[in-house]
């Protein structure tokens, strides 16, 4: 095209433009080794307005910047196509949603009918009885069609592909008060739709708010208020009322208060409950059993510290020695351990992983990262 352009630096200019985008003047000329102006101007001279291809319209060019519209939403009339091996395309077992058919139709017997179907032929031969007997047979597979199209719509409108979810409709708080109504609700639910059951329980539910109203109107006449600010007042003190009843629960009684002070003055310690008169020691809670750890899998493999840290922290030797080589070859991975990174590596109680991590801390079994 160019004297100065080879075979090989139009290919070369091709695929770079191909690569780099149409514009990238810069780029485009350090792949082909010659300035952006040179490039730009050998492409739109030979590639763009050659007079020899005068096939491309000449495009004007738009200062106005591009909007993009917006793309109207159409419903499908088939339910969404589910992830493959997810929750919801096993409980769509036997429906195909891309296709919108199932794999078992209504009346599928009459597949085997579509055979004869299939051989049937009109031929110029026939006479009035058998062309008539033909397309009585064609008219009866056409109505099983439409009629199979038919309850194939009902099911899919109507939510019969999953009953449960069918039946899950409505928030649930609205579920949780209606929830009698809704049980009464569920055979009647396969034969409308969603939006109708859900207009359902909402009327139902603004019944049950009226009646809850009502009663609470009913329950301030009884107790002599006849305003709205005496019921206001009334619901206030009633709430401290409450708060103080509980506080009262959690304050400890007069024997137990007795108790701790005889206990003082006696100078006996609560832990040792033997020295404790039984008439003291009955309001006290009972101590938990000793937890025995003879026969169980693993004990022999632990040492005596060890087995005295499973006793005390009621952790079974197999447990025990799973958390420490896990701790260990974590300490060993991360050059260090911290006391929050042991308790996001077992995810068990914290008190236990606090006694297993300062049990292997003093063993030197592991350490902390260094600052």
């Amino acid at each position: 095209m160019e004297e100065s352009w080879c075979l090989e630096d139009e290919a070369s200019l091709l695929e770079a433009i191909a690569d780099c985008g149409f514009g990238n003047w810069t780029a485009i000329g350090c792949r082909v080794n010659r300035k952006p102006s040179d490039c730009k101007s050998h492409y739109e001279s030979c590639f763009i307005r050659n007079p020899i291809y005068d096939g491309l319209p000449d495009m004007p060019l738009r200062n106005t910047p591009c909007q993009r519209k917006p793309v109207p939403l159409k419903l499908s009339e088939h339910p969404p196509r589910p992830a493959p091996n997810s929750h919801y395309s096993l409980s769509l077992a036997g429906y195909w949603p891309a296709r919108g058919e199932f794999a078992v139709e209504w009346d599928d017997s009459a597949i085997c009918e579509s055979d004869l179907l299939a051989k049937l032929s009109f031929d110029c031969d026939d006479d009035k009885l058998t062309r008539e007997l033909k397309l009585q047979v064609v008219d009866i597979y056409r109505r099983l069609l439409q009629e199979r199209k038919s309850k194939s719509r009902i099911v899919r409108d109507y939510g019969l592909l999953v009953p449960r979810k069918q039946t899950g409709v409505g928030d649930k708080s609205t579920l949780k008060k209606c929830q009698d109504v809704h049980g009464c609700l569920i055979p009647f639910m396969r034969l409308v739709t969603p939006q109708e059951t859900e207009k359902v329980l909402q009327s139902f539910l603004s019944e049950m708010k009226l009646r809850d109203e009502i009663t609470k109107l009913q329950d301030y006449r009884r107790e002599g208020i006849s305003s709205l600010i005496g019921a206001e007042l009334h619901d206030k003190l009633a709430k401290q009322r409450v708060q103080e009843l509980e506080s009262e629960k959690k304050r400890p009684s007069k024997e137990e208060l007795l108790f701790y002070y005889v206990v003082k003055q006696s100078g006996i310690s609560l832990e040792d409950t033997e020295t404790i008169p039984p008439a003291l020691y009955k309001n006290r809670e009972k101590p938990l059993p000793v937890f025995d750890i003879t026969g169980t899998l693993g004990v022999e493999k632990l040492t005596t510290s060890e087995k005295e840290l499973c006793c005390n922290a009621r952790l079974l030797p197999d447990t025990y020695l799973s958390s420490k080589s896990q701790l260990i070859a974590e300490c060993i991975k991360r050059n260090g351990l911290r006391l929050l990174d042991a308790r996001k590596l077992l995810k068990i109680d914290v008190n236990k992983t606090r006694k297993i991590y300062d049990h292997l801390t003093h063993n030197a079994d592991i350490w902390q990262p260094a600052l």
